[in-house]
């Protein structure tokens, strides 16, 4: 098997120019590519200069871009819009330097290896022919329903579809990190798990916990690049954050069987993560995607996982872009205001003006 190596340098460049707010400037794009689906793209840290930041910025006027971030005053911290339009905390970049040395330790393992070849053969015989097939279907949702649920920026939900889908054909290259590999190998290895935790397995066992929907989670960069660096929080975040997860993925069955009306039983590849929010002290996390049900009932979601409880609240509607009911809109605006009191930002137009067309 041909093996891939991460550099520091392939973690810190980023993938697509850098947009940057402040709380009285507006947004500023710089250099960059197109934002297609390449498979061998490195995780889209933020640089070691991030350039502008914002703090709990207001709406300015941002004509040719994504929604307009805002949040409560005096909430939250600095935070940084990557060059793929995720939110991350000012630290979080320090992160990636971590990530990328333990990466390079693991690898070295030829006992590590072994095991993790093991499972990138079996996630290529179970999951990577479906992947392909949902490929070809997922890359026309965003051209084609990236503004379906334009009339919802007021309430500060655009829906997973409004994002950029950037797939990941090459995820094996990430087994190494058991934060990613959790996902997509129903498989435990006490020595895989000792070399990257070392004394932690033992102090915090819930990491032995298998993910109890192997596969189901569409690979993302967002993802990608979410898991990657939550490998480097403290144990005991890392364990909620799983166990947020758990919730999370268990409440989006039940409430997609609530709007289908029957039991849906969510699986390979069905659950697809296009943007997130790290909030700073890893206080949560906020993702946005969509779930598609045996390709054919596909909703919108958005939730924020709170990393002190390992619980989840999310959203998720069937309603196809439609004006919200009042029932939606007391359901997000409870959402919302446990990301700001969280201190998160809120993304998302609260007066619908300069929404780009």
């Amino acid at each position: 098997m041909r093996k891939t190596y991460i550099t520091f340098a392939m973690l810190v460049i980023w993938a697509s120019g850098e947009i940057g707010y402040s709380q009285n400037r507006a947004p500023v794009r710089r250099g960059g590519a197109g934002s297609g689906g390449s498979t061998m793209r490195a995780p889209s840290a933020p640089r070691s200069n991030p350039g502008n930041v914002y703090r709990n910025p207001g709406a300015p006027n941002r004509p040719n871009y994504g929604p307009t971030p805002y949040s409560r005053p005096n909430t939250g911290g600095v935070y940084t819009r990557t060059g793929s339009g995720n939110i991350v905390y000012g630290g979080y970049r320090d992160r990636y330097g971590q990530v990328t040395n333990r990466l390079d330790y693991m690898r070295r393992d030829v006992r590590v290896g072994s095991w993790v070849n093991a499972q990138v053969g079996r996630y290529r015989s179970l999951h990577y022919p479906h992947y392909i097939n949902r490929t070809s279907w997922y890359n026309s949702y965003y051209p084609t329903w990236r503004m379906r649920y334009n009339s919802w920026g007021r309430y500060g939900f655009y829906g997973g579809f409004y994002w950029n889908f950037r797939p990941v054909a090459d995820i094996g290259v990430y087994f190494y990190n058991p934060m990613v590999s959790w996902f997509y190998s129903s498989s435990y290895d006490d020595y895989y798990y000792n070399t990257w935790y070392n004394s932690g397995i033992t102090t915090y066992p819930q990491l032995r916990t298998p993910f109890p929907y192997t596969g189901a989670y569409y690979p993302t960069e967002e993802f990608r690049d979410l898991n990657l660096g939550m490998s480097q929080a403290s144990l005991q975040t890392q364990v909620n954050y799983r166990t947020a997860m758990i919730d999370f993925t268990l409440q989006l069955q039940q409430q997609v069987s609530g709007i289908l009306g029957y039991q849906a039983v969510l699986s390979t590849n069905d659950i697809v993560v296009t943007h997130y929010q790290q909030l700073s002290g890893d206080t949560g996390v906020v993702i946005e995607g969509w779930v598609s049900y045996q390709q054919q009932h596909s909703y919108p979601f958005k939730a924020y996982l709170n990393l002190y409880t390992g619980t989840a609240n999310l959203f998720v509607t069937g309603n196809n872009g439609q004006f919200p009911s009042q029932t939606e809109i007391d359901t997000l605006n409870g959402l919302n205001s446990q990301i700001q009191d969280a201190g998160g930002v809120v993304e998302g137009d609260n007066y619908n003006y300069n929404f780009p067309q």
